[in-house]
């Protein structure tokens, strides 16, 4: 088994990685991959960003948007979350048997973990981790977070109030959630590292092998990571939904569909506003370009919603 452990903090250098490494897994075999992000929240591949978070205010936190490769849920990164990837030939995967050595290899060093719904792990009943997956043809990534001395109260700033919408995009599944260091004091990030190692090796035993940035910087990631920060991959994947937007000046609802993170068609609802049919459709989702349109037929944005966008 490689263990790679990376010491830099940008989240979408990271998720490119993830897809390089996924690549290399069905020759190289087993890959566990350590890393830490400053402030970002991370979407599932089949989410809508606009819903699972406060857009608005993760650049006022101090944190980025970025889309995974994965499904699953909505993750909050800062340093104090240890993120792993488990990169293995797909004929060698059984994702119930991680999960049972994570909690078993946990429960063994005095962490009453245990396993929760949706891929979660819990600890005392509050979520610590959790998971999500992405299957191609030779190779798996299953990766997960684990809580260890997380901000708890930027994460609830930057995950909750995102828009009410209408939508089939796979939602997340929120939880009250612990740090592990307030489970067991003076647990730090290479103590868990250590036991998710513990773990992991336990299912695929061998000869270990040991990796760090400057072997990563060999990996052609570059191109991905400009993909990942790119607005087609973090909102133009976004499946197709609708919004109402209240006006500024009592002037009504915009109702919106927006596919592919663009406007196809809207109209006021319950208001005697000029017609918008003609101005909006072609324009990003996002106060910046919805702003300039709607000026021009003599209409704004309620300015706590203007703030709600990105």
């Amino acid at each position: 088994m490689l263990i790679v452990r990376s010491m830099a903090w940008d989240v979408y250098r990271h998720l490119a990685l993830e897809e390089c490494l996924l690549e290399l897994a069905p020759a190289r075999g087993p890959i566990l991959y350590f890393w830490c992000s400053a402030g970002a929240v991370v979407i599932g591949k089949n989410q809508n960003p606009w819903r699972e978070c406060r857009l608005a205010a993760l650049a006022a936190e101090g944190c980025v948007l970025a889309r995974r490769s994965s499904g699953g849920g909505a993750v909050y990164h800062d340093a104090g979350n240890l993120n792993y990837a488990l990169l293995v030939p797909r004929a060698q995967y059984q994702p119930a048997a991680v999960l049972a050595a994570l909690v078993a290899v946990l429960r063994g060093a005095g962490i009453p973990a245990a396993a929760g719904p949706h891929h979660s792990l819990l600890a005392a009943g509050r979520k610590f981790s959790g998971h999500a997956f992405c299957f191609r043809r030779a190779a798996v990534l299953h990766h997960g977070t684990l809580l260890i001395d997380a901000d708890l109260g930027r994460l609830q700033r930057c995950l909750d109030g995102g828009l009410p919408l209408a939508t089939r995009a796979v939602a997340s599944h929120p939880a009250p959630v612990v740090n592990l260091a307030a489970v067991q004091p003076g647990l730090d990030r290479p103590a868990v590292e250590a036991l998710v190692v513990a773990a992991v090796g336990g299912l695929y035993p061998g000869a270990v092998e040991a990796a760090g940035d400057d072997w990563l910087e060999t990996l052609p990631w570059p191109p991905r990571r400009a993909r990942h920060t790119a607005w087609d991959w973090q909102f133009g994947l976004t499946p197709a939904f609708e919004a109402d937007l209240a006006l500024d000046r009592d002037a009504g609802d915009l109702r919106c569909r927006v596919e592919h993170g663009a406007v196809v068609s809207a109209a006021v609802r319950r208001g005697t506003a000029p017609p918008v049919e003609r101005a909006l459709p072609g324009c990003r989702f996002r106060a910046a370009e919805l702003g300039p349109r709607l000026a021009a037929v003599g209409l704004a944005l309620a300015p706590a919603v203007a703030a709600g966008l990105p």
